[in-house]
């Protein structure tokens, strides 16, 4: 059984968007598949990466900001990878959710602790 949270319409857009998505990661999506790389790897080192956001918010902005946007990229990547390597599932979609709101959980926190 595959989840859809989608009307048709938003289907259609959704679908447009993951095809253009899939297109542009395209090569990235090759060299990782080639070097063993599983979506599910993204999805976690995406997480870890949260880690130093956290750490390094307050004392060190820059370093905060580039783990939080290679954050970002690996979780633009994960998507693309699995239906590359034909291993999309809802299992790996829910791995993917759940760090993705772990991290987003944890980013605002932060944000929210230091007041910004």
């Amino acid at each position: 059984m595959k989840l859809n949270i989608f009307s048709k319409e938003e289907e259609h857009y959704y679908r447009a968007f993951q095809k253009f998505r899939d297109d542009l990661f395209l090569p990235v999506s090759k060299q990782l598949a080639a070097k063993g790389v599983k979506p599910d790897h993204l999805s976690y080192l995406g997480v870890l990466l949260i880690i130093p956001f956290v750490f390094f918010f307050a004392s060190n902005p820059w370093l905060s900001a580039i783990c939080l946007t290679l954050n970002v990229l690996l979780d633009c990547l994960d998507g693309p990878l699995a239906r590359y390597t034909h291993t999309a599932s809802d299992r790996g979609a829910l791995v993917d959710l759940i760090c993705d709101y772990g991290s987003f959980s944890a980013v605002f926190i932060t944000i929210a602790y230091y007041g910004l």
